[in-house]
């Protein structure tokens, strides 16, 4: 069963987190307190990050601020307030186009919902869940031609969805029967307008999800991966002046879906998995370095990363478990390579991906054995032809 803490242990599988350094301390904090028994320190912890989050900047960092303060008052048991800032927190997955992670913040709100005990409620929550399969679907679908390995995740996982909707629809006519009533067969699932609205217009709604059983393929849908490289921070008249936006809220972005290297157009595909768009703004502000360098050979190749590409580097010496980084040992040469990194306690694998048997994975001791990390890749350009 995909329970509230089994979908929100699904926030960052194909993405890094967004925190920064002040609100991931303060998430960890709540983490560690949600315990029955400290639910003053929890209260408290969950205080200090709401004032936070009216501070940060980055949608992407408050969406999943708001995640955390909704689980905290799921646990404290003030479904409103969790149901609020889970619906915030989708309306901002959604506006910058994060589908993977605006599923599951609709599937946590249709959680909290569905535990309530008012019908409208409970049939608004198994709404959303639905809502949020039929995604999980859409990502599998687009995932076809992009990484197998995640198709394979987003089937997998939209499959237990369906299963777990199915349960809780059998749950329905114990739920709405009322005491000596004999319970009713289970009708078609209203939604009611006045709690909840589809999270996309009619006209852009997913496909319903394809039960498991069904042999009918997938769509191939074309898609469209962008390079979010500037915040559009205000609007100037061309007439007279105006004050500054003061609320430090962008407006909009600059992205790019296509890039030109030596005369030659190529598209953005991710290897940071971020919906669909990549998201620069955070490095380039920072004044962090990045780099674009260029592949050679195949290691990579079932990764999305063939012979040819060129890869986009965010230069830094941490990556977390399961990116794809630039990285060596300085005891053995000086060049590096291009890997997916996997720590594993005191050592590091860096494991190719690859239809050559001739890559194999390499180990080194994480520390005081010369393994070094240059950077994190996050994007490949691939030529268009």
């Amino acid at each position: 069963m995909i329970d509230f803490e089994t979908a929100y242990g699904w926030l960052n599988m194909y993405h890094y987190s967004c925190l920064g350094a002040g609100s991931r301390q303060l998430v960890s904090q709540l983490a560690d307190n949600l315990r029955p028994e400290r639910p003053a320190r929890l209260q408290t912890l969950l205080n200090h990050l709401l004032v936070m989050i009216d501070q940060v900047r980055h949608e992407d960092e408050q969406a999943e601020c708001l995640l955390a303060c909704a689980r905290a008052e799921f646990r404290l048991n003030v479904a409103a307030n969790a149901s609020q800032h889970l619906e915030q927190a989708a309306h901002l997955y959604r506006q910058n186009r994060m589908l993977h992670q605006h599923a599951v913040a609709i599937w946590l709100r249709g959680w909290v919902l569905w535990n309530q005990d008012q019908r409208e409620d409970y049939i608004a929550g198994l709404a959303l869940l639905q809502e949020s399969a039929r995604l999980f679907e859409k990502l599998a679908a687009v995932n076809t031609v992009v990484d197998w390995q995640a198709r394979a995740w987003y089937r997998a996982a939209s499959a237990e969805m369906i299963r777990t909707i199915q349960q809780q629809m059998g749950m329905i006519d114990l739920r709405t029967a009322g005491a000596g009533d004999e319970p009713q067969p289970a009708g078609p699932i209203p939604a009611p307008a006045s709690l909840w609205r589809p999270e996309y217009p009619a006209d852009e709604a997913p496909a319903a999800p394809i039960p498991p059983s069904s042999s009918q393929p997938e769509a191939n849908e074309p898609f469209t991966y962008t390079l979010q490289v500037f915040e559009i921070t205000d609007w100037i008249p061309a007439g007279g002046p105006k004050a500054m936006n003061t609320t430090h809220r962008p407006l909009g972005y600059m992205q790019l879906d296509r890039v030109i290297i030596d005369d030659r157009c190529y598209r953005v595909e991710p290897l940071k998995r971020n919906g669909t768009r990549i998201n620069l703004t955070r490095y380039l502000t920072s004044g962090q370095q990045m780099v674009v360098l260029k592949v050679k050979g195949d290691s990579m190749n079932r990764a999305n990363v063939q012979d040819g590409d060129y890869v986009l580097v965010a230069m830094q010496g941490k990556a977390q478990d399961g990116d794809i980084v630039v990285a060596g040992v300085s005891a053995v040469d000086q060049e590096a390579t291009l890997k997916r990194y996997r720590p594993r306690g005191a050592m590091v694998e860096l494991m190719p991906e690859s239809d050559n048997p001739t890559h194999m994975p390499q180990t080194y001791p994480l520390r005081n054995g010369g393994f070094f990390i240059s950077g994190v890749a996050l994007a490949v350009f691939k030529a268009v032809d």
